[in-house]
């Protein structure tokens, strides 16, 4: 089963200061996850919060690990990554998460 996951990025100091090789980067990050067997579903600059967002799918958590890793290498954006899971699977995380046993 593949890992899908959300990538939200913040530009660093070096990322603002060097705009057009930050958004080159993200042109340069799906092409790094495709050589690593992964896909990239949506790639967006964002107003807010988070500078950039990328949606994807990994072959494993290791894969993602490893291309989250490539990602904060380049210096140009920071990084926090949310796990996607099915919504299907909400009534059991939230029975598993309790600690009301």
């Amino acid at each position: 089963m593949a890992t899908k996951f959300i990538v939200l990025l913040k530009l660093t100091t070096h990322g603002r200061t060097h705009g057009p090789e930050a958004a080159k980067s993200l042109e340069t990050a799906a092409e790094q996850l495709r050589e690593m067997d992964g896909k990239v579903n949506a790639l967006h600059m964002t107003y807010g919060q988070y500078d950039a967002g990328i949606a994807g799918e990994c072959p494993s958590d290791e894969t993602l690990t490893s291309f989250i890793a490539w990602i904060n290498d380049q210096k140009y954006f920071s990084t926090q990554t949310l796990i996607g899971a099915a919504p299907s699977t909400i009534h059991i995380m939230h029975h598993t998460d309790s600690f009301d046993h």
